[in-house]
């Protein structure tokens, strides 16, 4: 019974080729479209979800209009973290955070691009998931001239993660001492 179905449309198919045809396309875009959706929306609702506090962290973000219309930012101003947290008491704890895209770094002599940095506050640690391996997460960022990095920038710099506490790096000509070694995030 189903093979002769499958006779029967292969014939349809057949006769009707432009049309058939367009069918098959249009069907491969739809499955492909749906796909692509379902894995964007799972990659959303699941983006962030490694932190262990991930359903009480929010992130804040301001709306800039400008001539042409409007823009959502998480820009900020940096003390409306410190006035949210007096002013509110639902509001616990607050991180700021500047995302750099590079930065012009120099270890031992040689000058080396480096993508992912960002300025935080010392609390980091606490607020998000962040494992720190090496150092401690409450004295890691102490000082404004203590730098954290992950485990695969320790590696690569300093071949060994152990090797990397207590050491300088150059940043945009400003020495920093690494004083935490974090866990690579995921992606």
């Amino acid at each position: 019974m189903f093979l002769s179905y499958l006779k029967i449309a292969w014939r349809a198919f057949l006769n009707s080729r432009t049309y058939s045809a367009m069918m098959v396309i249009t069907l491969s875009i739809g499955l492909a479209s749906c796909v692509l959706i379902v894995y964007y929306v799972s990659h959303e609702l699941t983006f962030d979800h490694f932190h262990k506090n991930a359903k009480r962290i929010y992130r804040l973000s301001s709306v800039m209009e400008f001539p042409g219309g409007k823009d959502h930012m998480a820009i900020t101003p940096d003390l409306l973290g410190p006035y949210l947290k007096e002013n509110y008491s639902f509001v616990e704890d607050y991180v700021r955070m500047e995302v750099f895209p590079a930065h012009e770094v120099k270890f031992q002599g040689e000058q080396i691009d480096q993508e992912g940095f960002s300025y935080v506050d010392q609390n980091i640690f606490s607020v998000f998931g962040y494992r720190l391996i090496v150092g401690n997460p409450e004295k890691a960022l102490h000082n404004t001239t203590n730098i954290a990095i992950s485990k695969s920038t320790a590696t690569r710099y300093f071949g060994d993660i152990y090797k990397a506490l207590n050491q300088s790096i150059e940043v945009d000509n400003q020495a920093f001492i690494v004083t935490g070694v974090f866990d690579d995030l995921p992606d």
